[in-house]
């Protein structure tokens, strides 16, 4: 992002990305650009490569997706606690 430009720019190399447009989602690829702006959205490669993605359907709200079945997200948030912690540490210590 830039100061004096309304755009914002995600590049993927390795950790999941997807685009939310409106109650849909375009999954990314690895070596692939995503420029949102006022406008739209447009996904390039990283040889300025026009991409045409299907936008997909989800098949379940954003909300249970979120919450995986408990009550409240705060909830949620206290069970994955020791997994939090846990995938920190991975590969940095022996567990």
């Amino acid at each position: 992002m830039a100061k004096d430009k309304r755009e914002i720019i995600v590049a993927r190399k390795g950790s999941p990305v997807v685009l939310g447009v409106g109650k849909n989602v375009v999954y990314i690829e690895d070596d692939e650009i995503i420029t949102v702006t006022d406008k739209g959205y447009s996904i390039t490669n990283f040889n300025n490569e026009i991409i045409d993605k299907k936008i997909k359907e989800l098949s379940i709200s954003l909300e249970q997706i979120e919450k995986q079945g408990f009550k409240h997200f705060m909830l949620k948030e206290i069970y994955e606690q020791g997994d939090s912690v846990k995938n920190a540490l991975a590969g940095r210590i022996d567990l």
